[in-house]
């Protein structure tokens, strides 16, 4: 190995470490912001009840600010952050977003229950009827009514999917309902939520959390992708199908080299044709990036991967990424073995491309 390979090795090592303790703290961050919450409400006197009912009261109160955390955490997960891409990859952020998610519709249905409880009792009416007049007179709280049938709905459909097996598409329409649900809930925590609307540190603190998850939502989920197709403005050129059935189609783009998407990274893609337009799919580079050339291959395996063979020269395609870490970056021992099956060695071809002879 010659020096500059092995500087090259050492390098690689050091940003490999560093990127897992950031990982780490990044997963130790939302639970750190938790226990800030629940320490705010203690020291508000949150913990001071006189009743059995106050507990319930208070418990409730507790298993919501966690609740909440976990889900501002979901959105600052889903919200595609370089800061956050560069150090989980897009495929381990999702996975937390998903474990995270159960947790956090769980704890936030079981808030909702214990209040509608305690204020059904205390004000001798029926469950039912205490939760159809909760809003009333409180535009906040009605919000947050309805955001509780949708945290329902949505996790009654999850376990539906697991056990019916509902397409991708389906269950995904069904799974955006989450962000609504939580625009809808967020309000009523700064207008009725005792801690909070009196001011002071505490406010400042959600406001903070809310800024920081919502904001890199919309300025990476919303925005950037605006941006990327007006200035790559990118459509299909050709689309060539494979002896097994799969489709590669290359796609070209304005100054789309400055792009920056490296072997054994993918994007999201969305295809403008009539059957693809609402959909995104995410989809390897099959082919290191060629000037302001890249190329995918898709697999026929669902309804949307069929539709891509289908798209014909000049479609509108637009993206978000590159996504991932499955890079030459990310190698950090000498020697290189890449096993692949089916579809799955569209990333290894890519990478094999920029293999060295010789290079670590």
């Amino acid at each position: 190995m010659t020096t500059r390979s092995a500087a090259r090795l050492a390098e690689r090592t050091r940003r490999a470490s560093l990127r897992s303790w950031w990982a780490d703290g990044l997963i130790a961050a939302i639970w750190l912001t938790a226990a800030i919450g629940v320490s705010l409400n203690v020291a508000s006197g949150g913990l001071l009840v006189a009743t059995g009912t106050d507990s319930v009261r208070e418990a409730a109160r507790l298993l919501g600010i966690v609740a909440a955390v976990l889900m501002m955490s979901q959105v600052l997960l889903a919200a595609r952050a370089p800061w956050i891409e560069r150090v989980l990859g897009h495929d381990r952020a999702i996975a937390r977003h998903a474990a995270l998610g159960k947790y956090a519709l769980i704890l936030m249905l079981v808030h909702a229950s214990l209040l509608l409880a305690v204020t059904a009792d205390e004000s001798g009416a029926g469950l039912l009827d205490t939760y159809l007049h909760i809003g009333e007179g409180s535009a906040p709280l009605a919000a947050a009514a309805i955001a509780i049938v949708l945290f329902a709905i949505v996790l009654l459909t999850s376990f539906l999917a697991v056990f019916r097996r509902w397409n991708y598409e389906s269950w995904h329409t069904v799974h955006l309902l989450v962000y609504v649900a939580i625009g809808l809930a967020v309000p009523h925590q700064f207008t009725e939520g005792e801690t909070y609307r009196k001011g002071g540190l505490a406010w400042f603190f959600w406001l903070g959390c809310y800024l920081i998850a919502f904001g890199a939502f919309v300025a990476f989920r919303m925005v950037r992708p605006v941006v990327l197709a007006a200035r790559h403005r990118a459509r299909v050129v050709s689309v060539t199908r494979e002896d097994d059935g799969s489709a590669t189609v290359v796609i070209r783009g304005r100054r789309l080299r400055n792009l920056g998407a490296r072997p054994g990274q993918f994007l999201l893609w969305r295809f403008y044709s009539r059957r693809l337009f609402w959909q995104r799919h995410p989809y390897s580079l099959s082919r290191a990036q060629d000037g302001d050339e890249v190329r995918i291959t898709v697999k026929p395996s669902g309804g949307g991967s069929r539709a891509v063979g289908l798209l014909r020269a000049g479609t509108l395609a637009t993206f978000e990424g590159p996504l991932g870490v499955f890079t030459h970056d990310a190698r950090v021992r000498t020697g290189l073995v890449l096993v692949s099956a089916g579809i799955g060695i569209t990333p290894i071809r890519a990478l094999l491309e920029h293999v060295t002879p010789g290079e670590p």
